[in-house]
């Protein structure tokens, strides 16, 4: 029998591997079909095309992110917070909204929003009922405030689209890239009004649009309570006029613009008048607006225009038309801000146009899902009347009384873009400059509104505007369908398909190159990429908690000597000093009289808050040098602001407003009784800090700059700096000028007044009294007035000088007399009328400020609360500043005993929120 191996058989041609071969060979190449289509992601396009109200996931402003549970039936809350065991940023765990799943009654819960200030939260439901929820002082502890009546369980009742009016007065800033001239980066910024309408009261207020085609105004009165109005756009005739999507935004004659998508595919342009009542009116509410409704314009070819996205297939078979997407999306982007070199920008309709190939139609078995962006952009042009009517003598004065006609309205179509991606987000930035695109793989991307083109990556480096055009990128391993950016779009949380595995993802430096020199350029371009983005954070009152968390993993995916290349000075030095700079952070009150304004800077609080941030590194680690001055000197803030409140409340220091004094109370003084401690015990620490320094020189040869720099550094205490910046220095003395005053209080309080008694022995144990420390700041104050003065230092000079003192603890050169004067002339005047040992062995440990192992024990075994400097139990609900771990008891107005001492409470002194913890955690 013959062998097989025998026969002319090419065993290429078996396999389809021959060169002949015309179904398997070379002549058609294997084309495999694409994976199935992930289910979650097909739910998901099926919710978006159904309506423009499904967004599952919310981050606020606030930095509270809220998310529907797995059922549809609750809501969960959670935040981005440092954990206090190693410094790192986390996301907390979820905590469920009260109230709610008693509320929605079985009814599935599909769209959340909040309001742009980021305190209230909107909650709507399948049949388009608004909840409304508010944060009370903690980030996981939020109450309804409003309840919607029972309304008809009707489809046409569901909304489609919602919208958040504008604070009253809000200006908003715009800051434009940063340029680098003379080996120093540059940027501006210029103010904008937020375009209205407005709640009259000043309170929130939200526009939906319902399915059926009704617009609701709910919006908060000036006595809190909740109103409601609503007005029929137009009438639903048919099937077609039903709509699945709408959009709203501000427009600059103060009045809304609404785009609406039919099922007939139609977009809908109207025009949102709302009338308020004058104030006078004799009605019931007088806040509550008129809803005049003005149809603009037509869109009837509300799809993609049907061209190929291969110029090599003409035909467009190979890649799908764009004819089969469906619109997933729809926004309304308002007028962007107007600069003198740039061109007006018009209000743009932006619409999303979504396909995945039917994995069981042969005919799209080899298709790619895609989603298309397309474009309207809403042109005003101006009608006049023909120049034949001037030729015209009988008509020539009849014309010029005419004038200009009424301008119209016309939808100038833009580019259609075509992305191989599924599109499951776009949000608008910087002012809608910028749109964020998140796709279905975990990607997101940032475009430029007019070109609608990805942000591009710039390796020169000589312009900075983003973190991503530098290359840092934000992208995850695996697929999402539901997604929200964080505040200052540094971070995201992202979820696939079950929304309780919530996951965070941060902006991170994707390293392109290994040149040096190259990211020493990068190094310095991100640097003043973080400090703009801080300012236009602190600007805003956005919470900034996403963007310290990039800045530490980008610290800690650089070494110390890559991320410190190219820069003057360190990473962190080089950040604050931008921020001072650019926030216009007055550093120097050496020579202004005007003190008491300082403290009441929201600006100053905000760049203490992120420099003792920076130096944290968990409760186990000691903060740095400036870290610690930072801290001290936003407790000082604190103190005193607590300490004016109890005063005299509504007026200023000494009464000068005639309010209500509480000083007399016994329980005010209970409540001041540990910032007083704290304050005296503070005071004490700075002087025995001092001598201890005194004592360290006293071995040395000389006492030039560079050592005392040394020592102070050693010593890792910030004595020696409250008492030379001048930024801390004034908080020193108003402190101690508000002592007196209640030193003065308890002394003249009845026998029997306790608390008054328990303050009077704070005073009288301590070692240091404020009649003695007072006239050290006040000679170190003058010494440093004269010292400038002689030395012709100007004003600029002098805001550098103290900065560089305020963020690197430096000494300056022409300071170091003042500082030789202090140790050796002043504090020898001291030690002669005090008792050296018993400041010695005076308790400072539970100030934190000392790095002993006294300080460690202390702060392992007892827990301070920060804001009332009192050492709390066992059996204490507490709450946790989110950025700086400061604890304090969880006090609600209700159950404390002043009101006024509440509302200081209602944010850690840091600037930073709270959040409920469990006894367990802290």
């Amino acid at each position: 029998m013959p062998m097989m191996m025998d026969n002319d058989i090419d065993m290429d041609d078996l396999f389809g591997d021959g060169r002949d071969s015309g179904v398997f060979g070379d002549a058609a190449p294997l084309s495999l079909p694409s994976p199935p289509t992930p289910k979650a992601l097909l739910r998901r396009l099926d919710e978006m095309r159904l309506s423009g109200c499904c967004q599952r996931i919310a981050w606020s402003k606030l930095g509270c992110v809220a998310y529907i549970a797995f059922d549809d039936l609750a809501v969960n809350v959670r935040n981005l917070y440092c954990e206090p065991e190693n410094g790192k940023w986390s996301i907390s765990v979820d905590y469920p909204v009260e109230q709610l799943s008693a509320a929605v009654d079985k009814h599935r819960i599909v769209h959340l929003s909040w309001n742009p200030p980021g305190s209230d939260l909107a909650v709507v439901d399948i049949y388009g009922r608004i909840f409304i929820f508010t944060l009370t002082i903690a980030m996981n502890r939020i109450t309804m405030t409003r309840r919607p009546p029972v309304d008809s369980e009707d489809d046409l009742n569901a909304l489609v689209g919602l919208t958040w009016l504008k604070p009253k007065d809000l200006v908003l800033p715009f800051y434009r890239p940063a340029l680098k001239q003379n080996n120093q980066w540059d940027f501006s910024a210029s103010q904008h009004k937020a375009l209205g309408p407005y709640n009259r009261s000043g309170k929130s207020a939200l526009v939906a649009v319902t399915r059926g085609g009704t617009i609701r105004l709910v919006l908060q009165g000036a006595d809190n309570r909740w109103y409601y109005v609503s007005a029929e756009i137009e009438s639903i005739l048919t099937s077609s006029d039903v709509l699945t999507h709408a959009a709203l935004c501000g427009d600059k004659d103060n009045t809304l613009l609404l785009v609406v998508h039919t099922r007939g595919k139609q977009l809908r342009l109207f025009r949102i008048d709302l009338e308020w009542s004058p104030a006078n009116s004799k009605q019931q509410d007088p806040l509550m607006p008129t809803i005049h409704i003005q149809h603009v314009k037509i869109e009837g070819m509300g799809s993609p225009l049907i061209v190929p996205q291969d110029i090599n297939d003409p035909s467009g078979l190979g890649r799908g038309f764009g004819s089969q997407a469906q619109l997933s999306h729809l926004d309304l982007m308002p007028h962007g801000p107007e600069t003198r070199n740039s061109e007006p920008t018009y209000p743009t309709i932006v619409a999303v146009f979504s396909h995945i190939p039917n994995q069981y139609d042969k005919g799209e078995l080899h298709e790619d899902a895609f989603s298309i962006i397309a474009r309207w952009q809403l042109c005003i042009t101006k009608a006049s009347l023909h120049p034949a009517f001037d030729q015209l003598a009988s008509k020539k004065t009849q014309a010029a009384q005419i004038g200009e006609l009424a301008s119209d309205i016309n939808l100038r179509r833009l580019r259609d873009v075509r992305i191989e991606k599924i599109i499951i987000d776009i949000q608008q930035l910087s002012l809608s400059t910028v749109i964020s695109t998140a796709y279905s793989d975990g990607v997101i991307d940032f475009r430029d509104r007019t070109a609608m083109e990805v942000l591009p990556f710039d390796d020169k480096t000589k312009q900075v505007s983003s973190l991503g055009q530098i290359g840092f990128t934000m992208s995850g391993a695996e697929p999402c369908v539901h997604i929200a950016l964080s505040p200052n779009s540094c971070a995201a949380v992202c979820s696939y398909d079950r929304i309780e595995s919530l996951q965070l993802r941060l902006l991170h430096y994707s390293e392109r190159t290994s040149n040096e020199l190259l990211n020493n350029l990068v190094t310095s371009a991100a640097t003043t990429a973080f400090a703009l983005l801080f300012c236009i954070s602190s600007m805003s009152h956005h919470n900034s908690d996403d963007l310290l968390a990039v800045m530490q993993l980008f610290r800690n995916q650089m070494s110390n000597s890559q991320v410190n290349a190219g820069l003057s000075g360190s990473f962190e030095h080089v950040f604050l000093s931008e921020i001072y700079r650019h926030l216009n952070v007055n550093a120097d009150h050496s020579m202004d009289p005007q003190h008491e304004k300082l403290f009441r800077q929201n600006i100053m609080q905000r760049c203490l808050s992120v420099q003792a941030s920076l130096g944290y590194k968990g409760e186990r680690s000691h903060r740095n040098l400036t870290a610690k001055l930072a801290w001290t000197m936003l407790n000082l803030r604190m103190t005193w602001m607590t300490f004016v409140s109890a005063l005299n409340r509504g007026s200023g220091l000494g009464g000068a407003g005639g309010g209500e004094n509480d000083l007399g109370k016994p329980e005010v003084l209970q409540s001041l009784l540990g910032l007083v401690k704290w304050s005296i015990d503070l005071m004490n620490c700075v002087v025995a800090e001092l001598f201890e320094l005194q004592n360290l020189l006293r071995s040395e040869t000389s006492t030039d700059r560079a050592r005392l720099i040394t020592k102070v550094k050693e010593l890792n205490n910030p004595a020696l700096s409250l008492v030379l910046a001048s930024t801390s220095r004034v908080f020193l003395r108003y402190n101690c000028r508000v002592l007196r005053g209640i030193h003065n209080a308890a002394n003249n309080a009845p026998h029997s007044n306790q608390p008054a008694r328990s303050l009077q022995a704070v005073f009288e144990q301590s070692p240091i009294n404020v009649m003695q420390f007072e006239p050290i700041l006040a000679e170190v104050d003058n010494g440093i007035k004269k010292a400038y003065l002689a030395a012709g230092v100007g004003e600029t000079d002098r805001q550098v000088i103290e900065k560089e003192m305020l963020i690197a603890a430096d000494i300056p050169e022409i300071l170091v007399g003042i500082v030789q004067h202090l140790l050796y002339n002043t504090l020898e005047n001291l030690h002669q009328d005090i008792d050296p040992g018993e400041l010695y062995f005076r308790d400072h440990s539970w100030l934190g400020l000392t790095d002993d192992r006294r300080s460690d024990a202390f702060r392992k075994n007892h827990v301070i609360d920060i804001m009332r400097k009192i050492v709390l139990g066992e059996d204490v609900r507490v709450r946790r500043c989110t950025r700086c771990c400061a604890i304090m008891e969880d006090l609600l107005p209700q159950r404390g005993g002043n009101m006024w001492v509440a509302k200081m409470h209602s944010a850690c002194l840091c600037g930073s929120s709270w959040m409920l913890v469990s006894q367990e955690e802290y």
